[in-house]
């Protein structure tokens, strides 16, 4: 990491989902942030948790980013992102978790996360958490 840019996420997390049915669909969590650093902030790669778990970076409403998905099998790689923050620019996390992924019996409470890699010293990880419970 060398850039100069830094995340500050203004969600509280872990992001608290509730209780919800499995078969009610898909629940999304959304998190703010923004470059607090004095350098532009790259965001280089994003990956999901779990298979279950999709997730996409808007700007100003608009999906600026691939769907970000869980790595899967061998050789698969983190979800490429070629995102720029300016200092003080903000953009938000949409994460779309869906309650059938692990089929109707997958009922509990659940701990899902957004990872996402960054160019900034300060801050080159940052992970966007939330959880809830799945009921029948």
């Amino acid at each position: 990491p060398t850039g100069n840019g830094k995340v500050s996420v203004t969600t509280a997390m872990p992001l608290d989902l509730g209780t919800f049915p499995i078969g009610g669909g898909k629940v999304s969590a959304k998190f703010s942030f923004k470059n607090t650093g004095i350098g532009p902030l790259s965001l280089l790669k994003g990956e999901t948790s779990c298979m279950c778990t999709k997730a996409t970076i808007q700007k100003n409403g608009e999906t600026v980013s691939s769907t970000i998905t869980m790595p899967m099998g061998a050789g698969s790689a983190p979800t490429r992102l070629d995102i720029t923050l300016a200092p003080g620019e903000e953009a938000e996390i949409i994460a779309v978790y869906d309650p059938m992924a692990h089929g109707p019996t997958a009922v509990g409470p659940i701990k899902r996360d957004v990872i996402i890699t960054t160019d900034s010293k300060e801050t080159p990880e940052v992970k966007f958490s939330f959880f809830g419970n799945v009921v029948k």
